[in-house]
């Protein structure tokens, strides 16, 4: 479920023709506004939260690991849009925030920080997942948790692959604000 085609749609918007194109938060909020962004924001958050809550409440940790990266791949590559879906880091930082509610907090508050510095939203969600990824080898080396230390890099991987557009349009000077 591609929630920002959702709201896009039900606000008259086909997402996928303006702005960026990219079905998610950001765009959403440069295209129709802040309020649609949010709430896209919220409902993809909400959208990793809950498979991975559910997922520590009846299953083990190795599932939640499973679950979690299933949830982001298919935001990622939705098979009823073509495989074509979002990049995955509200998404990602929702299921961090359900196995990991540190790594998660930090990686939000990372990413509305440097967003709000840098006017990049790109910048803030890169950097939120790296934020979490450090939380996260931090607690694994301290109290074993490999399983979710394993989530975290295949979903560092999974966001930065899915920005690279944007992280080289970081480099050369290009990346449009947020």
């Amino acid at each position: 479920i591609l929630f920002a085609l959702w709201v896009a749609r039900w606000l008259g918007v086909d997402l996928r023709n303006e702005g960026s194109g990219n079905p998610g938060a950001s765009n959403v909020a440069r295209v129709i506004g802040k309020g649609p962004g949010l709430c896209v924001l919220a409902l993809d958050l909400a959208k990793g939260v809950l498979p991975a809550l559910a997922a520590l409440h009846y299953l083990s940790v190795v599932s939640v690991a499973f679950v979690g990266g299933a949830v982001v791949i298919g935001h990622c590559y939705p098979i009823f849009h073509g495989f074509r879906g979002g990049k995955g880091a509200a998404t990602g930082a929702g299921v961090i925030l359900a196995v990991a509610p540190l790594a998660g907090a930090a990686a939000l508050l990372t990413f509305f920080s440097l967003r709000a510095l840098t006017k990049k939203a790109s910048m803030g969600s890169l950097g939120g997942a790296l934020v979490a990824l450090g939380i996260i080898t931090y607690e694994a080396l301290s109290e074993a948790q490999f399983t979710v230390l394993a989530l975290a890099l295949f979903l560092t991987t999974l966001i930065a692959w899915r920005h690279r557009s944007n992280i080289e349009r970081l480099r050369t000077g290009d990346e449009s604000d947020a």
